[in-house]
């Protein structure tokens, strides 16, 4: 009965009961449950069916007895989900994580990923109303009882996000102030603990991180100037930065962001009647996306800085049921001002990847 004590007490909290209600319930003292709670005592046996009933439980499951086997249905779970969002199947998600939580009601883990579906799917405008509620129950559903570090730091941002996104800034701000610094995350810090190939591994990953938030930085810096010439200076500086880590232009995902990247520059050049750029850039766009979309799902890096990680396409999530080579000529090539170049020989092939 080691794993009674804990999940009594989880069940108990997520009924959001008191002990000396469950002392009401199950014709005990107050004292009783809380020992039942603490692991010095157990309740008699002949209680176990009875206590199992109320939560809906077998009594395997109350004991944790099964344990094996919920972790193999929750990493069933987890799979299939990745699997579905990765191609932008945002509905998929959400209705596998509620099955999921019809048999395992109180699997903290597969209730932080129904939010996760929710708060994405929530780019909708409709869907972001009709959502809403949902979201904020199940954040604070976690915060108020899961006691895993991880699963409440995920929870915290995406409530933190969906309060920014529905322009509840004190409710995020009340948020955002209980993170931790950057200089206390374990990502920051766990440096000094490894040593040898680990400590390698991990300084290429951290790399490949902080390539991937300074790439945000300056795409959110040009995004939100109002000078073209700005603009084009930031993602020309970004795209020099992006080809110092990937010498080998072994991008995996980056060819995602160079994609967009280089599309947006063909935009802006034509804005400023220089065609030849244009035309330039837009091929650069074509050709990364069509690289995209032609990698294999595994792919290892080769060039120095970060050679040995692997970028697997099954990872990354989206929201988007669209590949990369439709989603870029109906976003940018599709527009009026690319009338000039949208008949070059690399655009037109994106067509073949639809």
């Amino acid at each position: 009965m080691i794993h009674f004590s804990e999940t009594f007490k989880a069940l108990r909290k997520d009924k959001n009961l008191t002990q000396e209600q469950m002392a009401e319930i199950f014709n005990a003292s107050p004292q009783a449950i809380s020992r039942w709670e603490t692991g010095s005592t157990y309740p008699d046996i002949t209680l176990l069916p009875i206590i199992a009933d109320f939560f809906g439980l077998s009594i395997d499951d109350l004991l944790g007895s099964s344990q094996d086997k919920i972790k193999a249905r929750v990493d069933y779970y987890m799979s299939e989900f990745q699997l579905a969002i990765s191609k932008g199947h945002i509905q998929d998600c959400i209705e596998l994580m509620r099955t999921a939580l019809k048999e395992l009601p109180n699997n903290y883990l597969l209730l932080s990923n129904l939010m996760y579906a929710l708060y994405v799917a929530s780019e909708d405008e409709t869907l972001c109303k009709r959502y809403d509620e949902e979201i904020i129950s199940i954040g604070e559903r976690i915060l108020n009882y899961c006691h895993e570090d991880s699963i409440r730091m995920e929870t915290k941002r995406l409530l933190f996000r969906h309060y920014c996104d529905t322009n509840r800034k004190p409710k995020a701000r009340s948020i955002v102030d209980t993170l931790p610094e950057e200089n206390a995350s374990k990502e920051t810090n766990i440096y000094w603990l490894l040593e040898g190939d680990e400590r390698m591994h991990y300084l290429k990953e951290r790399i490949s991180v902080y390539t991937n938030h300074l790439s945000w930085a300056i795409w959110a810096l040009a995004m939100h100037s109002n000078e073209t010439e700005e603009k084009i200076n930031a993602l020309q500086s970004l795209l020099h930065i992006e080809k110092t880590i990937y010498q080998n232009e072994d991008y995996g995902f980056q060819f995602y962001t160079q994609a967009r990247i280089h599309a947006t520059l063909s935009e802006l050049y034509l804005d400023v009647n220089q065609l030849e750029q244009a035309t330039y850039h837009a091929r650069l766009a074509a050709n990364a996306a069509i690289s995209y979309e032609s990698l294999s799902r595994v792919t290892m890096h080769t060039s120095p800085l970060i050679k040995g990680l692997v970028f697997n396409k099954d990872e990354e999530d989206t929201s988007d049921t669209r590949n990369l080579c439709q989603e870029l000529y109906e976003d940018y090539f599709s527009k009026i001002c690319f009338n000039p170049i949208r008949q070059i020989e690399p655009i037109e092939n994106l067509k073949g990847y639809f």
